[in-house]
């Protein structure tokens, strides 16, 4: 039986988060919202924090400064605070924060996870080396025939963080470009204001769904079959020492049996606006070792027996090699497999986190590494 990865990664956690509403074309929605949040616990202890809003619910990571290891975060809101839960690399409880927003300040109390010790924290926004997104969002739905009883509809529901400053310009509109083609993947707007091209993304996408169908008898237009449905979410994991990991998601129902999802994680190199490669940050003649790592992390997760291989198992390949599809953050790197990429829709995504200190060897000593590793 498939067994989630003892690290509770970013990618892992962003499953359960899906299918919110939202209403029109709104900019810097209070409910869905991405914070880069630095400070202390205790006064003393520096931490930073990445939190992304999603309605009521709350999704993201932080880290001490001393330490570097990631803890993943998830919550909601609980009366009129927030409550977060952490989780060490261990997949294990170890605490929470609760506390409200004021402004631009995060503050409350941390609790160990049996609460025999309180300490507070307060936490601000910081964008001095990081850049900083307005959300805009949308949720729309139409019938596929107007006064029909029972018609199919198609729903559209999209989150779109839009670059909005950072200290160099010429970066910040390569990123702004990059956002729009990555978010809209296959359908890009043309238009430059965020607002407009969300709009041209709406009326093109129900202005397809009414063209495809639109000689189809009434009767087949209130079968399920015709429905569809279109969400789009985009977050932040990482967003600092001049590097930026982002995260593309798009779920798509067309009819059939099932929906599509798919995760596309860029890291963009903010002293170049360019997304890296593997090549950027590893060592030439990785391929191999690295490869037998993920293969080892993927048995652990599958339960599978060294003995067996994995297209016994049911896997496509009896190896599995590294992607470009990766995050990275302080403490290291993880590989995303989209459904069907290495085995059949049955398997669910495959998300392999390796920590900088078992690839040391691997990695090149300057340049973007040096940045996450000082």
């Amino acid at each position: 039986m498939y067994q989630t990865h003892k690290f509770i990664s970013f990618a892992t956690l962003l499953c359960f988060l899906s299918g919110f509403v939202f209403s029109s074309v709104v900019a810097q929605d209070s409910k869905v919202f991405y914070k880069h949040f630095k400070g202390k616990i205790a006064g003393k202890h520096e931490v930073v924090m990445d939190l992304n809003r999603q309605g009521d619910k709350f999704i993201g990571s932080y880290y001490y400064t001393k330490y570097k290891t990631p803890m993943a975060i998830s919550g909601k809101i609980q009366g009129n605070q927030i409550l977060l839960k952490e989780y060490n690399p261990n997949r294990q409880a170890t605490g929470s924060f609760i506390g409200k927003i004021t402004g631009k300040t995060f503050s409350g109390t941390w609790n160990n996870v049996d609460k025999t010790k309180s300490l507070t924290f307060d936490l601000t926004e910081d964008y001095s080396e990081s850049v900083f997104f307005e959300m805009y969002t949308t949720e729309q739905s139409e019938d596929l025939r107007k006064n029909l009883q029972n018609s199919a509809k198609a729903d559209l529901s999209v989150e779109y963080l839009y670059p909005k400053n950072y200290t160099n310009s010429d970066i910040l509109q390569k990123l702004q470009f990059q956002f729009k083609e990555l978010t809209f993947v296959g359908n890009t707007p043309k238009e430059e204001n965020p607002t407009e091209q969300l709009k041209n993304y709406q009326t093109s996408f129900f202005g397809t769904y009414h063209q495809d169908y639109s000689e189809i008898s009434d009767q087949d237009a209130q079968s399920y079959a015709y429905n569809q449905t279109m969400e789009i979410t985009t977050g932040i994991l990482f967003n600092e020492r001049q590097l930026l990991t982002a995260y593309f998601q798009n779920y798509q129902y067309m009819g059939g049996a099932h929906g599509n999802s798919n995760s596309t994680y860029k890291v963009f190199d903010l002293q170049t606006g360019k997304p890296l490669k593997l090549s950027d940050i590893l060592q030439d003649g990785h391929e191999t070792k690295l490869s037998k790592m993920i293969e080892n992390e993927i048995r652990e997760q599958l339960e599978i027996p060294d003995n067996e291989s994995l297209k016994e198992f049911g896997l496509f390949e009896n190896s599995v090699k590294p992607n470009q599809n990766f995050y990275l953050d302080r403490s290291g790197i993880g590989f995303f497999y989209n459904r069907y990429e290495l085995a059949a829709y049955v398997f669910p995504p495959f998300d392999v986190y390796i920590p900088f200190s078992k690839i040391k060897g691997m990695l090149k000593t300057e340049g973007v590494i040096k940045r996450l590793l000082d």
